[in-house]
């Protein structure tokens, strides 16, 4: 009795099993049946080398075989015994194959038949039902003769194709699939439907796939938070256990598949999420292989905006650039705008897409602290409260982490390197009673030059603090209130 997963009752089996070795023969005869019906069933001999000696078995390639193979049942009862990942694979499998000649000039004949099949990737989200299959082999030539399916939403998929199994041809294949409006993935981040001619061919050495795809819909969503980039640590060995150690370990061999594809993104495509709603087209070459992509293309803004803080920005010009270069992130330049109290605040982002460098000006040119004040509050800086104060220094801090856009440090992002909420002292009697948010950025090694702001109009300070190395800094800072400046020496020591 079998139980599969989710059933209540098990199913009853019955099959046989014999075999012997005879004359330099494995005989194998075995059946197995399901609900008193005949599944599967597996006849013939196999020419092996024995040595009893060393107790080796191996199959002996230079003598004929014989097999007979047959199976008429569910193929989801044949792959309860596979592990097929996260796929779903169901229907109607019905097989006779006979396989004669040696191993290295094997020839096949038989059929083989699929009906009412239905796949589904979890990861994906791709599904496909209705799916029908014809396979044939004569001799060496394995063919097959169709394939169809559909998805939920009427998209179609066919394909043909032909495999060889001679050895001394390293056995060749070629394949060719046509897709019509298919909705290739269907998931949270990514929706997507395609029309393409793909051709893929090769033999056992490499292969290429090829073809015109053409995006008919595509909408992507930008989650919540990316996920963290988990840096690439180098370890270094103080004491290698052998240093010949790496001579023996034999690395795998991937098998390379290039590519050579047209993509057509000239219907229009949207891309939201993280406060961006936008629409895009363009054109791509894809290259290179499987495991090292060599894209090459523009993807260029028709429409969009996004949203900071709850300000609604328009986007003005955004291009996103494929260089061709393996395994190279894509290079973003977009750029957005918005108009407060008669400021027009322009928002840039630059760089690659894994570490893209964001930053805020303004017509008429105004500081980066007081930009900030006006996106947030609709204010000048020198207008906030302490507690608008407080909530300034609260949202640089979350809405610009290295969860969000980018994993890049959120100060730097903005152009400045120093960030810091001043609280008045109760021990000092000389410092200011207010409240003051401070902006700093390196000039050059060891030199700062910070901005600090209070609540209070003319409440702005200049901070120029010199390393003079060994722990001793030199600060000069102009007091506006005060209309005077002030020069210290500090040293500071870390334990």
């Amino acid at each position: 009795e079998i139980l599969a997963l989710g059933d209540e009752t098990p199913l009853k089996t019955s099959g046989t099993l014999k075999s012997k070795i005879q004359n330099d023969y494995f005989n194998l005869h075995s059946s197995l049946k399901l609900k008193n019906t005949q599944l599967i069933s597996l006849n013939g001999k196999i020419p092996i080398n024995l040595d009893l000696v060393s107790l080796k078995v191996n199959i002996n390639d230079q003598k004929d075989l014989k097999l007979d193979v047959s199976y008429n049942g569910r193929v989801e009862e044949l792959l309860d015994f596979i592990n097929v990942g996260p796929q779903r694979i169901e229907g109607d499998l019905k097989t006779d194959l006979h396989l004669t000649n040696t191993i290295k000039n094997l020839k096949m004949s038989g059929f083989s038949s699929f009906e009412n099949g239905y796949f589904e990737n979890y990861y994906t989200g791709t599904i496909l039902k209705d799916i029908s299959a014809k396979m044939s082999a004569i001799d060496e030539k394995v063919t097959l003769e169709s394939f169809k399916g559909s998805d939920p939403e009427n998209g179609k998929i066919e394909a043909e194709g032909v495999f060889s199994l001679s050895q001394k041809k390293d056995f060749p294949f070629f394949f060719k699939t046509q897709i019509d409006n298919l909705l290739c993935v269907d998931s949270n981040m990514i929706r997507s439907k395609a029309t393409a001619i793909i051709e893929i061919s090769g033999d056992r050495t490499s292969s290429i796939a090829k073809g015109n795809v053409k995006a008919n819909y595509l909408d992507m969503t930008i989650p919540d938070k990316l996920p963290i980039v988990i840096p690439d640590l180098k370890a270094t060995f103080i004491s290698h256990p052998s240093k010949n150690h790496d001579k023996y370990i034999v690395k795998p061999k991937m098998y390379p598949i290039h590519l050579d594809f047209d993509l057509d993104v000239t219907n229009p495509i949207k891309i939201h999420g993280q406060g961006l709603d936008s629409t895009w087209i363009g054109n791509f070459k894809i290259g290179g292989t499987y495991m090292s992509f060599e894209t090459i293309g523009d993807l260029n803004l028709l429409k969009g905006s996004y949203v900071f803080a709850g300000r609604h920005f328009d986007l003005t010009k955004g291009k996103v650039s494929f260089t061709g270069k393996s395994n190279e992130m894509p290079i973003l330049d977009i750029q957005a705008t918005i108009n407060q109290r008669g400021v027009k605040i322009i928002a840039d982002v630059k760089g690659p897409l894994d570490t893209p460098k964001i930053t805020f000006s303004s017509s008429p040119p105004l500081p980066s602290s007081s930009i900030m004040a006006l996106l947030i509050f609709g204010q000048q800086l020198s207008e906030l409260t302490e507690s608008q104060t407080i909530e300034l220094a609260s949202t640089m801090s979350s809405e610009l982490d290295d969860s969000s856009l980018s994993s890049s440090n959120a100060l730097g992002n903005l152009g400045i390197d120093r960030f810091n909420i001043i609280k008045p002292s109760a021990t000092d009697p000389s410092s200011s009673d207010q409240m003051a948010v401070q902006f700093g950025k390196y000039l050059t090694k060891g030199i700062v030059v910070s901005l600090s702001q209070g609540a209070e109009q003319g409440s702005s300070n200049i901070i120029i603090e010199i390393d003079l190395t060994k722990g001793f800094i030199f600060q000069a800072e102009t007091q506006q209130q005060e209309e005077q400046g002030k020069f210290s020496l500090k040293w500071r020591r870390n334990y």
